[in-house]
């Protein structure tokens, strides 16, 4: 039996049936700072089990994210000590976010707009970090047709200038 997959269209921003991110963010947010060693950092991940963790300053403002890649090509492939490298020295500086408000297609729209995979999520008012919502994330819990076109749209080649 052949089963036909029919696209349907997003639900308008705040109807009853739109999922927000503050529906499905993972509140577990563990943070670093720009001071910390590379290798502090990694056994964060670790014992989060995550593959980025946000960068804060002194403030508890977050001023970049530090992914497992970051770590791989930026200390490992330069043969670097991790036990002596600030995580500000190799982290990827800025951080990509949206607001606990927001709907999933408004979150998935900023992921293809910036081409990731995660953002760190703000409470609304305060602009604190309270999460980290993942493509995977949106993925299980959005429209087929939303998932499918984020990760068309996250996937392509960064544009060349």
């Amino acid at each position: 039996m052949k089963r036909e997959i029919v696209a349907q269209e997003e639900e308008p921003k705040n109807t009853p049936s739109a999922k927000h991110v503050r529906d499905i963010v993972s509140r577990q947010v563990e943070t670093v700072t720009g001071n910390q060693t590379v290798a502090a950092a990694a056994a964060a991940m670790k014992e989060a089990d995550v593959g980025a963790i946000p960068v804060m300053n002194d403030g508890h403002r977050a001023v970049g994210m530090l992914t497992d890649r970051d770590i791989v090509l930026r200390v490992v492939a330069d043969r670097l000590d991790p036990q002596e490298v600030a995580v500000e020295k190799v982290m990827t500086p800025g951080v990509i976010s949206c607001v606990s408000d927001q709907t999933l297609t408004e979150a998935a729209r900023i992921m293809e707009e910036h081409q990731v995979r995660r953002l760190l999520v703000l409470e609304e008012g305060s602009n604190r970090a309270m999460g980290i919502i993942s493509f995977g994330e949106i993925a299980v819990h959005a429209r087929r047709a939303l998932a499918a076109e984020t990760i068309k749209e996250v996937s392509k080649p960064a544009a060349q200038d």
